[in-house]
């Protein structure tokens, strides 16, 4: 027969920590990165036109790594930010990695249709442009939502404000006045456009599969 004692007893069950979901990892690594890359690409400017020397090289890699430990720094509580600098090392390298494996692959892509206008059709090219972007950054909608229910406060300004930055780009590059281009050099445009469209979603993706599996 059981006391009553043991009867009373709290039964202890171990408290699971849940894994950061896919989509919520991804909004929040690609606006983080956004947030970063287009002032980037500014300062970029200042420089010879592809220059590639130590600034305008640093202006280009800067955005992961900040992006990787800003994502690591603003977990929400009790996601555990233990081993915080191990952590942000292998996320920086694995995250980097992968954005610019993608960067190699994309870039001829994306120069190929910026020279050549998609047919010479500017409304063509910002149609096409403006699409592959609402596509990559979409998640960030979503990642918003669920970081207002979870009260993810940092988190959910930076993905307001990658929202509205990203919304600010998709309209100036589908506007006919080709106000985007013709404010910037031809390295600015085609690097800008390389990463929105592949670097920055292959980081996001790579940091979200990481974070899925608890890897980092």
């Amino acid at each position: 027969m059981q006391t009553t004692a043991t009867m009373s007893a709290p039964i202890e069950t171990p408290v699971a920590v849940p894994s950061a979901r896919f989509f919520d990892t991804y909004g929040v690594s690609y606006a983080l990165g956004l947030l970063f890359l287009l002032p980037a690409i500014v300062l970029i400017g200042s420089q010879p036109l592809y220059s590639f020397n130590a600034f305008y090289t640093t202006m280009l890699t800067i955005p992961p790594i900040a992006a990787s430990v800003l994502l690591l720094v603003t977990e929400p509580k009790g996601a555990g930010r233990n081993r915080l600098l191990s952590r942000s090392l292998i996320l920086i390298v694995l995250a980097t990695v992968g954005s610019i494996l993608a960067l190699i692959v994309g870039t001829p892509v994306v120069i190929f249709l910026f020279l050549n206008k998609v047919g010479h059709s500017q409304a063509l090219t910002g149609l096409v442009s403006a699409s592959g972007l609402a596509f990559v950054s979409a998640p960030m909608v979503w990642s918003l939502i669920s970081h207002v229910r979870s009260g993810s406060w940092a988190r959910v300004l930076v993905l307001a404000l990658g929202i509205a930055t990203m919304a600010v780009v998709i309209l100036l590059t589908l506007s006919q006045s080709g106000f985007l281009v013709q404010s910037m050099r031809q390295d600015q445009g085609e690097i800008m456009m390389g990463l929105l469209e592949w670097c920055l979603p292959a980081f996001a993706v790579t940091t979200a599969f990481l974070r899925r599996d608890g890897v980092v």
